[in-house]
Parts: structure tokens; sequence; C-alpha cells
């Protein structure tokens, strides 16, 4: 049972500014009531209950006010229309017709169907409508063509005063629509360039200059011969050293046959993207045993290495460019030299000397 309270003030009307006399009538429990999930109600306030405070012979006829106790929040709006197409955002924002709350959690961004990144949200409320902004903190460019996809998990969001009433997973699809090409994501130095294994292969380590992460579902790959027979697959590991992040894959001495060759393969989507902009790396292979590339020049003389102050290379082909760049992916010298016999001066630190498209090496210069 519940108990009536009379709330009588003096209001305004809107258009003619006159005052008017304005009751409201409350429905009082004893006890806050929490009733079941999905049942239905009536509320009745008999005949006779409430008299016009002029005119106490003018009372209120039977009031009857039917109401279901809803299992979920319901569906869900959003800031966007679901499926469009979507260049760029720094946020979206998932609505509810009903005033919600949450603790802080965390919204998941999918690309093609695998989570690639998560934002923290908290649902707030605003007169009969509830709202959770997902804020990814700076402008994210889409890339055109890919689906994405929003999510606000399961359970995350409750009602106002019944967190026992949550929402239903709530995913918010869309098409990137950025025209320019993103960048990809590509190491800048792979450890079999001055480590050449000959009878077996163990741990290989690949470098990049960009924070990068695993994604769900990560594979470094050791094919034989022509590619067409897989040798084995690992679980890479991924670690940040010396502001690089590393990726190694551990081939646990695998045995290697001398007559056909190796590669080793990072397969699409391996790596993500950690911040900004949302890309994976696309197949990237290294050949084992010929990381160097100087067969490829057909030149026995050619040498690379370190002299004091600076990097000696001799034997160079003619019309090569010559790359030569900091770990931090910064070049320091690029030219086509007409000489055979080239130094380049540099500061002490370790480089990464890149002839043509054939032959990467790591030197440390030291003065």
């Amino acid at each position: 049972m519940g108990k009536l309270v009379v709330d009588n003030y003096q209001g305004q009307n809107a258009i003619t500014g006159e005052k008017t006399q304005e009751g409201q009538l409350i429905v009082a429990f004893d006890e806050k009531l929490i009733l079941p999930k999905g049942e239905t109600y009536t509320l009745v306030i008999e005949k006779d209950a409430v008299a016009n405070k002029d005119n106490p012979d003018e009372t209120n006829d039977e009031i009857r006010l039917s109401f279901t106790i809803p299992t979920n929040l319901g569906e869900f709006n959003a800031d966007i229309e679901d499926g469009s197409t979507l260049s760029k955002a720094n946020l979206m924002t998932f609505y509810w017709g009903t005033e919600t709350e949450s603790d802080e959690q965390q919204a998941v961004l999918y690309r093609e169907g695998v989570p690639v990144r998560q934002f923290p949200f908290q649902a707030t409320w605003d007169w009969d409508l509830g709202q959770a902004c997902v804020d990814f903190g700076e402008y994210i460019k889409f890339e055109k063509g890919v689906n994405f996809a929003l999510e606000i998990p399961e359970g995350t969001v409750y009602a106002m005063y019944r967190p026992d009433i949550t929402n239903k997973k709530a995913v918010l699809h869309f098409v990137g629509g950025y025209e320019e090409p993103l960048p990809s994501i590509n190491y800048v130095w792979c450890s079999l360039f001055d480590n050449h294994p000959t009878d077996v292969l163990g741990e290989v380590a690949f470098y990049y200059n960009q924070a990068v992460m695993l994604s769900s579902d990560p594979k470094v790959q050791l094919w034989y011969g022509d590619n067409s027979e897989m040798v084995k697959e690992v679980v890479p590991t991924l670690t940040e050293e010396n502001g690089q992040w590393v990726l190694k894959a551990d081939f646990e001495k695998t045995p290697l046959t001398s007559e056909k060759g190796y590669t080793i393969v990072i397969p699409d989507g391996t790596l993500i993207s950690a911040n900004g902009d949302v890309v994976v790396n696309s197949r990237r292979t290294v050949n084992v045993g010929d990381a160097t590339g100087i067969s490829q020049f057909g030149n026995d003389a050619l040498s690379v290495r370190a002299t004091k102050g600076g990097i000696s290379l001799t034997g160079l082909p003619t019309n090569t460019n010559i790359t030569v760049c900091g770990l931090d992916g910064k070049v320091v010298y690029s030219e086509t030299p007409n000489a055979a016999n080239v130094t380049v001066p540099l500061n002490n630190g370790l480089y990464i000397v890149k002839i043509g498209n054939a032959l990467s090496r790591k030197v440390h210069v030291e003065k």
C-alpha cells in the first residue's frame, strides 16, 4: 500500500505569464519497492481520493496506471546512423530511453571483426534520457572500405535506481571513408640482418619505431623452399625496449636444411597500431640465411663497416641509392653517389644503412 501526499505550488503560464495554482499527487510507499523484472503492474488511486482545494466537492475519478518492469534497457540509438560511412571521429554517443548510470567501463572498437582498441566511458543521464559517450581522446581516421564497429558490452550500463536492469550488447557498425592511404606498420630492423643462422633457427626479433600491439590472433610463420610448405607457426611476444617495440618469434631451434631457402612471414593483421589511426601491418617477409641481400648485387667486394666518426661503404654498385637513418627512423643521409667507395660522417650511435632495396645493415658508430 502507498500513502498519498499532496503538494500544491504556484506556477506560471509560459505564454501569458499569468500565475496559476498547480498541484501534484505523490504516492509514497513505506519501503522502497523493488518489483521483479518482466512483470506488469497496475497502480490504482481510488475515486474521491483527491479533492480540489478551492472546491472540495470536485474530486478525482478512479485512476489506473499500468506499467511493466523491463528486463533490460531496451534498444539504443546513436549520434550516427548504423551502417553509415565515416571518415573520422573523436567520439561516439549511445542513447537509451531511460536515465542510466554506470561505473567506469570499456567500450571495444573492432576492425573487420577483430578487437583493436578499448576506450573508457561512464554512463550519465538527462531527464528521461540515458547516454554513454565514448571519447577517443583525439580524431581517428577510418580507412576507406574497412568495416568497423564500436561495442558497449552487455551489462555495463544500468538504469538509475535499478542496477539489476542493464543494457543488452550495443554495437554500432560503420564503414571507413577516409580517402587517403594510411601509413602501414613496417619494421625498421630484423635480427637476421646481422645474425645469419645456418643449421637451426631460434629467436628472431623485429624492431618497430611506432607504438604497436598484438592482435587477438598473432602469428609468425616459417616457410620452406618456394613458400609451398609451412614448417612452423609460433605465437610471438611484444616488448618495449629503448623506445622501440620488439616483436619476437621463437622458433625453438628448428633445424634448417641448406638445400633450399627459408622465409619468415609476418601475416596481415598480426600487429595493430596502439594509438592514433587504426592500422594493421600488411604481410611482411624476410629470407633466412640471405637477409643482407648482398648476393643480389652480384658483388663480393661490397663492404659496409663502421669507421671512427662514420660509416665506410666500398664496392658500391653504380646508380644505387644509399640511405642512412637512426633507430628513430630519421634519415640522416640519402644520396646516389657516382663513386664505388663512400664515407658518411656521423655522430655516435646506432644507424641502419640501406643500399638500394637489397641490403640493410645496422652499424654502431663511435668517434
